[in-house]
């Protein structure tokens, strides 16, 4: 009769006293390598494969300031932590892989301040509130990614008064047109970006009284009692 074997740690007995017939230890490791590293996936999302949201500490401090959105396998947000304190302060949105919109809180006060929209991943206009309380009082469009025309709210009463006009990005003529009216008081042309020739409506009954030329200086050189 064959010897009947004692069991050991490594050969645990079972009900009829043979070998027992479990997985290996290896296995055990290797199915629970496979599982972390699924779940490592799943979690940070890779970009060639996006997931979810992936996770970037672009400065190497140890906190994330980069975060970007995936839905359906595609990319539709994009978030930066730019003064690195922990929270989002550009956010970029996505379509079919470009961004069509920019959102921005420029002085870190934790409300965002300036807006964008875009085509073909170049800005056509963007929107500043430059006093913080919430609406736009800088309007400004661009063509083909250069700066065309600028409206300004300068007194902040939420009515743009002050209107520019730009060639080639470069600031060209200004008129400004107070508290909302039709009537432009004064009318400024540019030279390379300089005041050269600034005509003034002082009485706002719609005809220009005053006339000014300038040097590259700023000073004025002449000035006339003249319509434009």
């Amino acid at each position: 009769m064959e010897a009947r074997q004692t069991p050991t740690a490594d050969t645990p007995a079972t009900d009829d006293g043979s070998r027992g017939k479990h997985p290996s230890r290896l296995l055990w490791f290797a199915l629970g390598a496979v599982i972390v590293s699924l779940a490592w996936w799943f979690h940070t999302a890779s970009k060639e494969h996006p997931w979810g949201v992936v996770k970037e500490d672009v400065n190497k401090d140890g906190q994330w300031d980069r975060w970007w959105t995936y839905r359906d396998g595609g990319l539709i947000k994009r978030e930066d932590d730019r003064n690195f304190d922990g929270k989002p302060d550009l956010l970029c949105f996505y379509e079919s892989g470009q961004y069509v919109r920019v959102e921005a809180d420029d002085n870190f006060d934790g409300k965002l301040d300036m807006w964008s929209q875009c085509s073909n991943e170049v800005c056509v206009s963007t929107d500043n509130d430059m006093n913080c309380d919430g609406r736009a009082d800088m309007r400004s469009r661009f063509r083909y990614g250069v700066l065309e025309s600028s409206g300004l709210d300068s007194d902040f009463n939420g009515t743009f008064d002050v209107f520019d006009t730009c060639k080639a990005g470069v600031l060209a003529s200004r008129d400004v047109r107070p508290k909302g009216t039709n009537v432009v008081v004064r009318h400024e042309e540019y030279k390379d970006g300089i005041l050269n020739t600034e005509w003034i409506d002082t009485n706002w009954d719609g005809h220009f009284d005053i006339r000014k030329s300038f040097d590259a200086m700023g000073a004025v050189t002449h000035e006339t009692a003249a319509g434009r």
